[in-house]
This record gives structure tokens, C-alpha cells and sequence, in this order.
């Protein structure tokens, strides 16, 4: 995979993190007391988006890191994760359009999202995982 498609690769996840991050907070802003597990979600989504782009910027040229750190990152590795944060903002964005409230959370809108809700805790929980490959990379990058 050479950097142009990686870089390509980049640009449409971040398009779907951004995608879901628009979701999470209407459905978060519209919905006072929105549970705890949504602000966690988007915490996370920004988190990768961050992440993603300062990897652009390295694939990119913009900023410099040696060939010898380049070749520390494994292109499997960068695949395995993007394929991976393909996939769960994919679940994501199906997940949170069908939770769309109105004006406040009721009580339908909260037996929905706790039915839900272990989905959800899971997708976090890759979302934590994939952050955390993310910023490895990156912090092999900058060393």
C-alpha cells in the first residue's frame, strides 16, 4: 500500500469519524441526560480523528520523520487498524441513527440505548484499542 492510498485511506475514515461525531453530539445535545457511554463514544471518535490526521501529516510529507522509524511501522499493522475503525464506525453510525430523539431523551429513547448498550460498550472499547494502535504509530513516528 503505497502512502497516497494509505493517505486516501486516511481522508475516508476521517470523513466517517466526522460523519459519527455529528451524530453522537446531536444525539447527545438533544438529548439532556444523555447517558454517560454516548460522551465516552465521542471522546473516543474525536480521539482517533485527532490521530488519524497527524498520520496524514506524516504520510502526507508535511512533517518529517526518518526511514528508519517509517520502517518500524508495519503496513499490516496500519491495514489491521484501518479496516478495523472502518467497521465500527460503520456499527457506530447505524447504532446512534437509530436512537434519534427528539427535543429530550424519554423513555423510550433510554430503554433503546440500554438495550443497546452492551453493543455499544463494546464498540468503545475497540474505538479505546485502535486509539491506542493510532498513537503508537505515532509515537514511533516522532521518536
Amino acid at each position: 500500500m503505497d502512502p497516497l492510498s494509505v493517505a486516501a485511506s486516511i481522508i475516508g475514515i476521517c470523513t466517517a469519524a466526522v460523519q459519527v461525531n455529528a451524530l453522537l453530539k446531536g444525539f447527545i445535545d438533544s438529548s439532556k441526560g444523555a447517558p454517560a457511554s454516548a460522551r465516552h463514544v465521542l471522546t473516543e471518535v474525536t480521539g482517533i480523528y485527532a490521530c488519524l490526521n497527524q498520520l496524514e501529516i506524516f504520510l502526507s510529507g508535511r512533517q518529517e520523520s526518518s526511514n528508519s522509524r517509517r520502517s518500524l511501522v508495519m503496513i499490516e499493522q496500519v491495514i489491521v487498524v484501518f479496516t478495523d475503525c472502518v467497521s465500527m464506525f460503520s456499527e457506530l453510525e447505524q447504532t446512534v441513527e437509530s436512537l434519534k430523539t427528539n427535543e429530550r431523551m424519554r423513555v423510550i429513547d433510554r430503554v433503546k440505548w440500554a438495550a443497546k448498550e452492551k453493543a455499544i460498550l463494546n464498540l468503545l472499547t475497540r474505538l479505546q484499542t485502535s486509539k491506542a494502535s493510532l498513537t503508537l504509530m505515532l509515537n514511533v513516528l516522532t521518536s
